[in-house]
């Protein structure tokens, strides 16, 4: 029985709407059906599946621990991603994997949880060359670019 695809993971926290609006706002989830359990849960759906369960508890591991040290998921839209994370000001890093050819973000949740999004290192690349010349538009004293996307 090989896996195949994440199919949701569950965080427990203790304010479940400020960690659903995190992932509402940054990676765009959206609210869905949830089964009551009789506690306050939260089900967040990405391309019409749950993929996180967002359950109230009084107390919750701290960082590091069992609430969940990160989880990944396959992405696109790197440079959008880079502009909902400046917006919010959310703490992330970066690498880049070449010998799996992956290039890895990861994002701190307010809950101290980290996403990590994998993009094919194509779609980066694309993205950071696009805003090196932008920024050698702007030195030569051009207009700052009218794109989503943001100077370094």
């Amino acid at each position: 029985m090989p896996l195949h695809a994440l199919d949701h993971y569950t965080i427990i926290t203790t304010d479940v709407e400020e960690t659903a609006r995190f992932y509402e706002t940054v990676f765009e989830l959206e609210r869905g059906p949830a089964p009551d359990l009789g506690n306050p849960i939260v089900w967040l759906y990405g391309g019409g599946n749950p993929l996180l369960h967002i359950v109230t508890r009084k107390e919750v591991p701290g960082p590091g621990s069992g609430r969940i040290d990160h989880v990944a998921f396959r992405a696109t839209d790197y440079a959008g991603t880079l502009e909902r994370l400046a917006a919010h000001e959310i703490r992330y890093q970066e690498q880049r994997l070449p010998e799996i050819g992956t290039h890895q973000l990861f994002a701190e949740c307010a809950d101290g949880t980290w996403v990590e999004l994998v993009f094919d290192p194509k779609e980066v690349d694309a993205a950071k060359g696009w805003r090196r010349e932008q920024e050698r538009v702007r030195k030569r004293g051009g207009q700052k670019c009218s794109s989503h996307l943001q100077w370094e």
